[in-house]
């Protein structure tokens, strides 16, 4: 019997993409589905057969929603499996030159060969150091610190790296994106300025990691670039890496892609304090009222973010007795502090927030200073 042919799709061995098998006639008994993998390294093609896709299928679903366990005990069955096809198939040249049941299902499909045994084994070698590797950076925080270099106008961005990991690692990210957000508070006009900066990164950056220790390296520099006439500008910054590989040793690892966590620092102008505010500071400033819009700023650049909550809180309690139009100085400050635009200008939005949020608190018991 002539076994319908299948169409043929490639995918990377390291893709994670698996493909269902294809049918036959209706009525007929399902055809043999091969899968034909192209492998990174050669360019040679795999086939694989349908015994082994839903094997496959669960290690990719595994993958999908990071359950490390499931993946690698799923991975384990089928390479003891596969152990144990790999002793019994025989090659399809081998089966042409039998006369047995084995090798007549062999060449009609129904059983792998032992050349779709080994295109499966591969396709598992690749699994299995995806799982690694992610096992791997799964045990690695990492994020960023951003210093000013002394003396200069230039913001250097620190990759860090903590590990859990038993062993010495070795990270080694590719090439990646830098975000860069900045508001520049300016007191004349009592708004912000918003701009947002893309860079490239190149690959390059090593972090030798030790077991269970911590490690950084410089990644890149930016300036700090306070606008004239602005208070303070607040800067964010948020890298990708698009890939790069994790070693234990010898044994090098592929890395995902990895969003970093946004991290915050601020600038003041250079006429600004450098000494930290008290948020009582502020909010006994807006309760007294008629205070100019530059010291209401000049006091909310200057409070710590660690105390964001705090700061609200008082502030939420004062406005309480506040006309609204007394809110058209604060808006600027409150918008920094909270460190978002929501509202706009909108000063009554602005002033139901704020109360809204310091009674829900209050009523928790959670208000701080109220």
């Amino acid at each position: 019997m002539v076994v319908p042919a299948c169409p043929r799709r490639f995918v990377s061995l390291f893709g994670l993409a698996l493909f269902a098998g294809c049918h036959g006639t209706p009525g007929s008994a399902p055809s043999p589905v091969t899968l034909e993998v192209e492998t990174v390294s050669s360019g040679a093609s795999l086939v694989v057969h349908r015994v082994y896709t839903a094997a496959f299928d669960a290690l990719e679903a595994a993958l999908e929603s990071d359950d490390l366990l499931v993946a690698r005990s799923t991975l384990q069955r089928l390479q003891q499996r596969l152990a144990v096809d790999r002793a019994t198939a025989p090659t399809l040249a081998e089966a042409r030159q039998r006369d047995d049941d084995i090798a007549a299902r062999t060449l009609g499909g129904e059983l792998p060969s032992a050349e779709n045994v080994q295109a499966a084994l591969k396709m598992a070698e690749g699994f299995e150091r995806v799982i690694e590797g992610r096992l791997r950076m799964a045990a690695i925080e990492m994020e960023l610190e951003l210093e000013r270099k002394p003396g200069t106008e230039v913001i250097e961005i620190y990759l860090v790296a903590k590990s859990t990991w038993p062993q010495p690692l070795v990270l080694e990210p590719g090439a990646g994106r830098l975000e860069v957000l900045r508001a520049s508070l300016e007191p004349r006009t009592g708004g912000e300025r918003r701009e947002a900066r893309i860079r490239a990164l190149e690959g390059g950056t090593r972090l030798e990691i030790p077991a269970r220790g911590t490690v950084r390296a410089l990644l890149t520099e930016v300036p700090v670039e306070v606008p004239v006439g602005s208070i303070a500008t607040r800067m964010e910054t948020q890298v990708t890496f698009n890939g790069g590989t994790v070693s234990e040793g010898d044994l090098m690892l592929p890395m995902r892609e990895e969003d970093l966590p946004r991290t915050r620092r601020t600038d003041l102008a250079g006429w600004v304090p450098t000494s930290l505010v008290e948020p009582v500071e502020l909010a006994e400033l807006v309760e007294r009222g008629g205070a100019p819009l530059a010291a209401l700023l000049e006091r909310a650049v200057r409070i710590s973010p660690t105390r964001r909550d705090e700061t609200l809180d008082r502030l939420g309690k004062v406005v309480q007795t506040l006309p609204i139009d007394a809110f058209h100085s604060i808006v600027p400050a409150l918008r920094w502090i909270v460190g978002t635009n929501e509202f706009g200008r909108d000063e009554k939005r602005w002033r139901d927030w704020l109360i809204e949020r310091y009674e829900a608190r209050a009523a928790e018991g959670r208000a701080i200073g109220g």
